[in-house]
């Protein structure tokens, strides 16, 4: 009996000893979760970070200085992250890793004293961030360079988030790890910032000139900028983007207003080609084409006006000189004459057009050729000439003395008949008289009497109330001559006169009146 008591003492005591053990290594434990003793480990003056997924459990003071001018984020780990990934590219990937790893060890890039230290404590991830600047002799609190760099970088932060323009800094991969507000402000309201940050802007290289670039889809406004890319020595890149809306619209209307313009010059049937200060091709129409028979691929390519023209010679357009030399001079004398608005000439193609070619000058040092084809016109105005040069000779051909008086009275014409009756000579000028001084000249010739008034009567009459009339009038010689009044159209009208004296007149040999042209 006494043998059972004391076995059952022995494993009532064994079991005593097992669960007082149990609870010791779980107090144990539990003292290793508490927070105050993990940050306890480590220096007062150092940053240490405790997190618990992405909350912050608990941070020392220089630790939390940091965080609280951090950009905004999902959670404290991810403002934590924004905070420091630029400093520690491979932050997150490392600290997804830890807890395979254990512990991870980091040095900032661009600054050798600065260190990161990631540890796994039962679960939770302890952050230390130490400036070795804090082992040195005589160097006073470990974060007091810290501390001066924090300072100086929240007066940067705070100068480049008061601008008006999105910047932001991205990897050479693309990835961005840091931006300004207004860049943060224009991304989607409902995006996540994590770490790095959504993109914005489409990755870009770093040309010389500015990139127009608009916001990523799903961005809170639709505007458009022109990108702004330099390199910086580490192979990042620091990005502005400036507000390109004002050029944007300007750009827009210009282009309305070329195809506007380009399509009216299209209609126009004169060739038009406008050079600028540089004198290469800026606009031309299809009427340049189907009057020169210049392939469009050439003008398209924009040539000189040097090259415009050799071209032109070349297809036999262009009159030339017989030497090359002084083809160059006219080249310039026709750059230098349309500069001044003083160029026109006419140009015969071999296909039997005649070209009117102008130059004019423009704005800015730009000038204009205008080439028209006056081919018709030309034809036109020599079919007229030839006309009334037939007209001509059929009132030479009359006996009849006839003189053609215009709606204002003066000389327009008078047939050869005329001129033999009262002598008139041509190189008088006889052409430029009114009625009245061929009147008195008639008067002079004429004895007393007559008809005359009723001449001057149905010149006074309006145009619409005038009917033929004839009279009788005698010379000094004492021939009788008839004349006669008839109205003709536009308001002009003719004096006729036929006599002895007229017929008498035949063997005359006078000079042959030039007669007046029409006005």
């Amino acid at each position: 009996m006494t043998d059972h008591l004391f076995h059952g003492g022995i494993v009532m005591l064994a079991a005593l000893a097992t669960a007082l053990a149990a609870l010791m290594l779980i107090h144990t434990w539990r003292q290793s979760r508490q927070p105050d003793a993990i940050l306890a480990q480590g220096p007062a003056d150092d940053a240490i970070f405790l997190f618990d997924g992405g909350t912050l459990v608990d941070a020392t003071a220089p630790a939390r200085r940091l965080l609280a001018d951090a950009p905004k984020g999902a959670d404290d780990r991810a403002r934590l992250l924004a905070r420091l990934g630029p400093r520690f590219p491979d932050l997150a990937e490392r600290l997804e890793a830890l807890p395979e790893l254990g512990v991870v060890a980091m040095r900032a890039r661009g600054d050798a004293l600065l260190s990161l230290t990631a540890e796994w404590r039962a679960g939770l991830v302890r952050l230390t961030l130490t400036s070795e600047e804090a082992l040195a002799p005589h160097a006073g609190a470990g974060f007091a360079r810290l501390q001066v760099m924090e300072e100086e970088l929240a007066e940067l932060r705070g100068a480049v988030n008061a601008g008006p323009v999105p910047v932001w800094r991205e990897t050479a991969s693309g990835q961005v790890t840091w931006a300004n507000r207004p860049y943060l402000e224009r991304l989607d309201p409902d995006a996540a910032l994590g770490w790095p940050l959504p993109r914005l802007f489409e990755p870009g290289s770093t040309d010389t000139d500015p990139v127009r670039c608009t916001p990523v889809a799903g961005s809170a406004r639709a505007e458009r900028f022109d990108c702004h890319r330099t390199r910086l020595p580490d192979g990042d890149m620091m990005c502005h983007a400036l507000p390109a809306e004002n050029a944007a619209r300007a750009e827009a209307a210009l282009g309305a207003f070329r195809k506007t313009l380009t399509h009216s010059f299209a209609q126009l049937p004169m060739g038009i080609a406008v050079f600028d200060a540089a004198r290469r091709l800026q606009i031309f129409n299809p009427a340049l084409i189907d009057m020169t028979g210049l392939d469009a691929a050439f003008l398209s390519a924009r040539p000189g006006l040097a090259a415009l023209l050799d071209r032109l010679r070349d297809s036999r357009v262009l009159p030339e000189p017989r030497d090359y030399p002084n083809w160059r001079r006219r080249v310039a004398a026709i750059d230098a004459a349309a500069a001044t608005g003083d160029f026109e000439e006419t140009w015969n193609t071999p296909a039997g057009q005649t070209l009117r070619v102008l130059g004019r000058p423009h704005p800015d040092g730009a000038i204009a050729l205008i080439l028209s084809d006056v081919s018709a016109d030309l034809a036109l105005t020599r079919r007229y000439r030839a006309e009334v040069e037939l007209g001509h000779e059929v009132l030479d051909s009359l006996d009849e003395a006839i003189a053609v008086f215009s709606p204002g009275r003066h000389l327009l014409s008078a047939n050869a008949a005329y001129a033999r009756l009262w002598g008139v000579d041509p190189a008088a000028g006889a052409a430029q008289l009114g009625l009245a001084e061929a009147m008195a000249h008639w008067r002079d010739e004429s004895a007393p009497g007559g008809d005359w008034e009723r001449i001057e009567e149905f010149a006074r009459m309006p145009p619409e109330a005038r009917s033929e009339g004839t009279g009788r009038v005698a010379l000094r010689d004492g021939s009788v001559l008839d004349c006669r009044v008839a109205p003709l159209s536009g308001g002009a009208f003719l004096v006729g006169f036929r006599g002895a004296a007229t017929e008498r007149s035949q063997a005359r040999q006078t000079p042959k009146l030039v007669h007046a042209r029409p006005h």
